[in-house]
């Protein structure tokens, strides 16, 4: 049986036990905050999935047990210092770390990757929109190109995080957690990077080059104890010369999380929650459009990742893995750069050379 430690009782590690209990694998909750385990057990998980799972177990103290898998669903700012302690004690097959991966000054990454190299772990991360229905779909239409030419793309996460608050009523505000504050991995640009993942992905599927240089306007919020971005738009190009935007925001209300590929002979649109229980990809040509719905439920979101999981476990190669460290490290650098692009008004140019540290940023 698969043995599963999980970092965080919040809402993420409640998502994940869920979907690890499915497959009927040894879940175990560890969680420094006591009334997160109570209120996991009470609350959180009964309210999602119609009863608790007698078969979780909580613990408040921490073991240096081996595990198949552990997944980091604990605040950004404690990521990387947490993986550190994993890899030294108990490196896992399997190390599964939220997104945001880390914080944009990349601290503790270079002695995570250090580490990292000493042992046999494969380091995934929580970019799972790659892995959805609605994005293997859209990928098989593109593979017919039936839009031509791609000219540029267009990503949207913009989203009031009131949605946010109402998943974790237990956070009264943005200053009540890392949310309210850039530095530790809050705010638009990082919570909401899955508009820059999701991006960076459809680029890669159809070749046309890692983003290279960013030019970025965020609006920052300091007040009420607070210091975070709510708006930020990225203009980006690739390394083949393909222009795009990207816009995330807190703002945003309904929601709008699609991507759009505009091509010379039509287009292509992606959509998550696209209406209620429903995701959808939309392809329109100088002929016709097509409206092609995918429904689901928020568990629906998980099931690819878990899948892949499943396959690593199982020892499968997966080479063109959409989750793994180097994309993830690669999201990271255009999110560092977009914030020293608004810092310094100037664009930001990448150099994949130098590795995936601060200094590939110029």
């Amino acid at each position: 049986m698969v043995k599963v430690k999980i970092y965080g009782a919040g809402s993420i590690g409640n998502h994940y036990a869920h979907a690890f209990r499915k497959r009927s694998w040894n879940v175990k909750i560890f969680d420094t905050d006591n009334k997160a385990l109570l209120r996991m057990k009470n609350d959180i998980y009964p309210n999602r999935y119609g009863k608790w799972d007698s078969k979780i177990e909580l613990i408040k103290k921490d073991d240096s047990n081996y595990y198949d898998l552990i997944i980091i669903g604990t605040p950004p700012d404690t990521h990387l210092k947490i993986a550190n302690k994993i890899l030294k004690k108990f490196p896992p097959k399997i190390l599964h770390i939220e997104k945001p991966f880390c914080t944009p000054d990349f601290k503790n990454l270079n002695l995570f990757l250090k580490n990292l190299k000493k042992t046999k772990t494969k380091v995934i991360s929580g970019y799972n929109h790659t892995l959805t229905r609605n994005t293997k779909f859209a990928e098989k239409l593109l593979k017919k190109n039936n839009i031509g030419k791609i000219l540029t793309i267009t990503s949207y996460n913009r989203e009031y995080w009131k949605t946010i608050f109402d998943a974790h009523p237990w956070i009264k505000g943005a200053s009540d957690s890392y949310l309210g504050f850039t530095k530790r991995g809050g705010g638009c640009l990082l919570e909401h990077s899955h508009a820059i993942n999701i991006w960076q992905h459809f680029a890669n599927y159809l070749k046309l080059g890692k983003i290279n240089r960013v030019n970025a306007n965020l609006n920052f919020i300091k007040k009420n104890k607070v210091n975070h971005d709510d708006l930020s738009i990225l203009n980006v190009t690739t390394e083949k010369g393909i222009l795009g935007n990207i816009t995330q925001d807190v703002i945003t209300w309904p929601s709008q999380k699609f991507l759009r590929i505009e091509g010379n002979k039509g287009y292509l649109e992606w959509h998550t929650n696209y209406s209620d229980n429903c995701d959808a990809v939309k392809i329109g040509t100088r002929k016709n459009e097509k409206l092609f719905k995918f429904k689901k439920k928020r568990p629906d979101d998980f099931e690819g990742q878990v899948e892949v999981i499943q396959k690593l476990l199982d020892g499968k190669k997966l080479p063109n893995l959409t989750i793994s460290l180097k994309e993830t490290l690669t999201t990271m650098l255009i999110i560092s750069a977009a914030l020293k692009s608004d810092k310094f008004k100037k664009e930001i140019k990448i150099n994949y050379a130098k590795g995936f540290t601060l200094s590939a940023l110029k």
